[in-house]
Order: C-alpha cells, then structure tokens, then sequence
C-alpha cells in the first residue's frame, strides 16, 4: 500500500520518491485541500515537478491510459506526463508543472491582453486535436465533473510575459465520444446546452466549454452556471434551482432552446423558461457582457461563434482555428516558439 504523503509532511518528515528517471524530494504542496498534490524539486532542474497521488483509482488509472495514446503524447498543448510510479512505497504520477491555472491568473486581477487571449483559445483548440480520433479508436471529450475544459484545467506559464505557454490538463474526464451517462457530465458552470437536455457526448461538448471559459476569463462576474434566484422557489430542490437558473442563464445570454431534451429533464427546462420570463437572471445578452470587458467586437464574435446552441452548428475544431480572429501572424510564431519549448529537453523545458 502506497504511504500517505500528506501524513509525512504533516509531521515534517522527508519525503523522496524514487522513479526510475529520477529522484523526486518532495517540498511541499501545491494543492493544500486536495491533499494528493505535491511540488518536487529534481536536482539541476530549473523547474519543480507535480507529484499527483491517487484519490480515485477508476480516474487516476484512466489519467494514465489516456496517457499511452501517441495522439496525446505527441501533442505539446497538453500536459506532459513524465513518468508514473508504481512500487511498495509510492504510487503516484509525475507530471509537468506549469505555474499557474487560468483561475489562479484571473484572481491576481489580471486584465487579459487580447493577444494573450488569441494564444490561450488557439492552444486549447489545438489540444483538442489530439482528441479527434484517439490512434484509430474514435473521438474523445475531455469532459466530467471538475475534469473538462475549464479555467482550472487550461495552465499557463508567464501569463504577464512575451511568450506564454498554455496547456490542457486533468486528463481523468476524457471519454469516448457518443456516450450516454445517467447522469449529467461537465461541471454547471460549462455544461454544453446538449448536456443539460441528456444527449450524447460529442466534441461539440469541448469546444462550448472553451467558449464559456474564454467569457469566464474576459468577464468580471460569472456569466455562466447557477445563480441565486431573484424570487423564492420554495417548492425547488437545491439541485433542481441550481440546473433551473443555469439553463436560464444560457437562454438569457444566447436565446431560447429548442424544446428537444429528454423527458426526464423537462421540469428543468420549464422552470429555466419561468425564470427568463419573470426577468430573474440579471444579465443582458453574451455580446453586450462581453463588450463591457473591453475586448474588441472580433473576440466577442469568437466567443459567440464557439456558443452555437445547437451543436451541429457549433465549429469543428478545425474550423474555430481557421476563424480570422486567431489567425494573427504574431499569435501563430509565439505559438511556434511554444512547440519548441515543449521539445526541450526536461531540465531546460518552461514546466516539470
């Protein structure tokens, strides 16, 4: 059984983790409240390492399969995993370290340059390539509870600097594409129109996550996901007025839905129809938020391409990074820059 590494740092005790790469002392947390990650220095190394332990087998194991495909592997938008260990003492994964997630970032009242924003929607979208066809077997989503494409899982290294980095994490939540679950997947706050109406996964789900990521990021306020209730609903569940207003919030900002979604899920959609109709969700339309941010007209029109409310109008990868807004010669060199980073080796490389 695996020692527990919160336990030994507690008590102030040493820990190095033998890989078979390499030495990993352990220096402290980078997640307190998780409790499963860890910063390790590497001698000679200009960076620190992630040490993620496992919580959840049936996700960590699936981090690492997702791992062995080459289309992940190779791809130099998503982080790296650098070595999974697996002995008497420790079981953990070792993988990059980047600085800083994009919620991290947006806390430290950074306001977004537009070009920094053309490199992070250009970098995910190109992270998602990887996923098109996962070596022969099918389309991928990366999606699930805490583990999609969300501002926590989008890492960055030097945000404030000339040649940022950004990267895909939190592998856990990818998925065959076409699945149907029980229950809803993608965190509320980025939980494509589809979702809510219990239809299958596709990767439409990752491109509407980016676009509700890139408004999260660019807005002050959240624009998406559950909000209070401007007037009692006392014969609502907190998980129903919770669904209610964040459906709500989605028809208030881009239009009504079609009324298509599974049955099991109309009482949602009704009560979402009340909330709108009352004028419970205080917010104007997704382009007129997004202008308040003090981005220019092309970047909101990005964001509203990639928030298509029906999925089969929603862009395919390939045709959200042919839209003109991302194609900026200097956006695309950095970026080039980027993939050259990635290549280095380890000890010279801008993450762990």
């Amino acid at each position: 059984m695996a020692r527990n590494i919160h336990d030994l740092l507690l008590r102030d005790q040493e820990v190095r983790i033998i890989g078979k790469k390499d030495i990993y002392p352990v220096c402290g947390y980078l997640r307190y409240l998780t409790k499963i990650v860890f910063l390790a220095y590497r001698t000679g190394a200009l960076f620190p390492s992630i040490i993620k332990t496992e919580k959840h087998p049936v996700l960590y194991q699936r981090k690492i399969n997702n791992y062995d495909f080459d289309c992940i592997k190779k791809n130099p938008y998503i982080r790296s995993l650098r070595e999974v260990i697996s002995n008497d003492t420790d079981r953990c994964m070792v993988l990059e370290w980047m600085g800083q997630d994009l919620k991290q970032v947006k806390k430290l009242e950074y306001k977004p340059r537009l070009l920094f924003l053309k490199i992070v929607a250009r970098s995910v979208l190109k992270a998602l390539t990887a996923f098109a066809d996962m070596d022969g077997q099918g389309p991928g989503v990366h999606t699930g509870k805490n583990q999609d494409v969300d501002l926590k899982n989008i890492l960055t290294h030097d945000p404030w600097g000339n040649n940022p980095v950004i990267k895909l994490a939190d592998l856990g939540g990818l998925i065959p594409a076409g699945e149907m679950r029980e229950q809803h997947l993608q965190s509320l706050s980025i939980r494509a129109s589809e979702i809510w109406k219990g239809h299958a996964l596709s990767p439409a789900c990752d491109i509407w996550s980016l676009g509700v990521s890139l408004a999260h990021f660019i807005s002050p306020k959240p624009l998406f996901g559950h909000v209070d209730l401007e007037f009692p609903v006392t014969v609502m569940s907190p998980e129903m007025s919770q669904a209610a207003s964040s459906i709500a919030k989605i028809m208030q900002l881009i239009g009504p839905l079609a009324r298509d979604e599974d049955p099991k899920y109309s009482e949602e959609f009704d009560a979402a129809e009340a909330l709108v109709e009352v004028g419970a969700i205080p917010l104007s339309s997704l382009g007129d938020e997004l202008m308040k941010c003090e981005v220019d007209r092309d970047c909101v029109d990005f964001i509203a391409y990639l928030l298509a409310l029906d999925p089969e109008k929603r862009p395919t990868v390939e045709q959200a990074l042919a839209h003109p807004w991302l194609n900026d010669t200097k956006v695309i060199q950095l970026m080039d820059f980027t993939f050259d980073i990635a290549q280095r080796p380890i000890e010279e490389s801008t993450g762990g």
